[in-house]
């Protein structure tokens, strides 16, 4: 069996979403992670990309304000191999869905979307950005 990254322990313990963020809100952020701007397209199955186009360790969808998590891909490897565009639903070459069922994205639910990358050693992941839409 293949050993688990120790960025894939971090994401996908049992903590919920907000206390991730909490956790990564005081972090500081390494170059090139400092200043991402995500973007999600319209509709119930929206596009995320981000600008610079770095690679991430993981994209989860979660609804707003809630630890609601409705979906997660992460990496898988390599610690950084999630690369933009991603479509809601659909895990990117070189990474998975977590064991998190898939749920259908509601219109007018508000849902945030966010990113972690691993720039540390240790491979503690940092939150580099962050978008709340409506479908």
């Amino acid at each position: 069996m293949k050993p688990t990254p120790s960025f894939l322990k971090h994401a996908t313990r049992g903590v919920g979403l907000s206390a991730l963020l909490l956790s990564c809100a005081g972090c500081s952020d390494q170059a090139p992670s400092a200043g991402v701007v995500v973007d999600v397209s319209t509709g119930t199955s929206p596009v995320f990309s981000w600008t610079p186009a770095l690679n991430i360790a993981s994209l989860t969808v979660a609804r707003a304000g809630s630890d609601g998590i409705v979906w997660t891909t992460i990496s898988l490897g390599q610690a950084n191999a999630i690369a933009p565009p991603v479509t809601y639903g659909i895990a990117p070459p070189g990474a998975a869905q977590t064991a998190n069922r898939l749920e259908f994205l509601v219109a007018g639910t508000a849902y945030e979307v966010t990113l972690l990358r691993v720039d540390d050693p240790d491979g503690a992941p940092l939150l580099v950005g962050s978008a709340t839409f409506v479908p």
